[in-house]
């Protein structure tokens, strides 16, 4: 029972010193954080960046960035030349997935 009773203790003080070790990187954060706002407010361009720069870049490439693919040249190879193969260029080519140039059996 003493032994039992010792193991209990044991991860009592560990969990005492894990809520500690908690309790001084949460102050060490916040002494942080403090310190980083009070630079920002002295810095008055680096603040203006801070919120400018990801604004303006998504604006830029909101207008200026397609991702679609319009208009590509396609040659389609069927090497299968089964009815699954055949209506699946058909599915594609129906929903204007791809277009191909011509296709080669």
């Amino acid at each position: 029972m003493g032994d039992s009773y010792q193991t209990i203790l044991s991860i009592d003080e560990n969990l005492r010193c894990a809520a500690g070790l908690r309790q001084v990187a949460d102050d060490l954060l916040q002494k942080q954080c403090v310190k980083e706002i009070a630079q920002f407010r002295r810095d008055r361009l680096t603040l203006a960046l801070a919120f400018l720069l990801p604004f303006i870049t998504l604006v830029i490439f909101g207008f200026a960035i397609r991702l679609e693919s319009k208009d590509i040249p396609l040659i389609v190879q069927d090497l299968n030349r089964t009815n699954l193969s055949s209506i699946s260029l058909l599915i594609y080519q129906w929903y204007k997935l791809l277009e191909p140039l011509s296709t080669i059996s």
